[in-house]
């Protein structure tokens, strides 16, 4: 748990870090890096379950398919989309629900 006792009592030591750089192009992402240890362990893999269709979900099953790898996804939603999705008001019609996620409100 981060409950922030690691930070200075006086709020001018809390000077900024700098971000670190981005790696390089050629270099694989971790989520590359898994489905190709997956992609190596060919048929003894199953399917995977990915539990839950929002956007992590979909992006793993995206790569999974791409990848060849059998997968199941379960939602227990009616749509996908997770907390970022489309829903139908019956007064007030289509509903973007999201924009939230990607401002950190």
């Amino acid at each position: 748990l981060d409950d922030g006792r690691d930070l200075p009592s006086d709020p001018a030591q809390n000077q900024p870090a700098e971000l670190p750089q981005s790696g390089q192009a050629s270099e694989p992402q971790p989520f590359a890096k898994i489905i190709a240890r997956m992609v190596g362990m060919g048929k003894n893999l199953g399917t995977v379950a990915i539990i839950g269709g929002g956007w992590a979900g979909c992006t793993a099953a995206f790569y999974l398919q791409n990848a060849g790898i059998p997968y199941t996804l379960f939602e227990a939603n009616a749509v996908l989309g997770g907390r970022a999705r489309r829903i139908v008001h019956p007064h007030f019609g289509h509903i973007d629900n999201g924009q939230h996620l990607l401002l950190a409100a």
